[in-house]
């Protein structure tokens, strides 16, 4: 890191470096959490949460109706970062050329010409 005189700097100068600074550590500590994120095989309730984007009050939720893959250890929720994986890619939606694939077969095997 190099040595630099702050009295060289106006106001605002210092204020767009330190700003440019904490920019860069905050996306340095991001990418930080992210990689432990991304090694972690289980997770606690609160990092499940980070790690789906949902709320405190959506999670628990899930988890009271079982509509959430999770286990319980105690008063502890886990969750394996698999399961979560899995269960956020279980209501895959259809696009449009899938939609319409399906739409041609169903109105061939009923005997119905398409394009009418």
């Amino acid at each position: 890191m190099e040595k630099i005189l702050l009295s060289q700097f106006t106001g605002a100068e210092l204020r767009k470096l330190f700003r440019e600074e904490l920019i860069l550590f905050n996306s340095e500590q991001a990418n930080k959490q992210q990689a432990t994120t991304n090694q972690k095989t289980v997770f606690k309730f609160k990092e499940a949460l980070e790690y789906l984007g949902i709320s405190k009050d959506h999670g628990y939720k899930l988890t009271s109706k079982g509509q959430i893959p999770h286990s319980k250890r105690g008063k502890y929720l886990y969750f394996e970062k698999s399961e979560l994986d899995k269960w956020l890619l279980s209501n895959k939606v259809k696009d449009a050329s899938q939609l319409k694939q399906e739409a041609e077969e169903y109105l061939k095997n009923k005997g119905v010409k398409h394009g009418r």
